[in-house]
Parts: structure tokens; C-alpha cells; sequence
């Protein structure tokens, strides 16, 4: 998503790994390297991980759900 000239890469999945968050984060890294733009990043998804919360606090994304497993 590109608005107001900020971009935004969003994953939508019915759930959140940790390996999910990485893979986002490696993304949002090539997205960088190929645009020149730093990205934010955001996942949204019913259902997240313990682990997965603290990998996307960790790389600071943005998270949309209801429920922590």
C-alpha cells in the first residue's frame, strides 16, 4: 500500500508464526533494497503466537488480532 507517499507492506493470514514475522521482516528488507524506501510493516491476523508477538515487537510491526495462542 502506498499512501501520502508512505508505503506499507500488510500480510493478512488466518494465523501468525514466528517464521511468518521473519519472513515479513526479510521482505520489507528487499522491498527497501529495491525501492530505496523503508517500508512499514503490519500483519493482520485472528489468531498470533506468544513468540510471534515478541519477533514482531522486536522488528516493530504494526499487529491486527484478536487472539493470542
Amino acid at each position: 500500500i502506498i499512501k501520502d507517499g508512505e508505503h506499507i507492506l500488510v500480510e493478512i493470514k488466518s494465523s501468525i508464526h514466528k517464521s511468518s514475522v521473519s519472513q515479513l521482516w526479510r521482505e520489507g528488507q528487499l522491498y527497501e533494497k529495491k525501492e530505496g524506501v523503508t517500508p512499514k510493516l503490519a500483519i493482520i491476523s485472528p489468531f498470533i503466537e506468544a513468540d510471534a508477538k515478541e519477533e514482531a515487537e522486536f522488528y516493530a510491526i504494526a499487529l491486527f488480532t484478536r487472539t493470542l495462542v
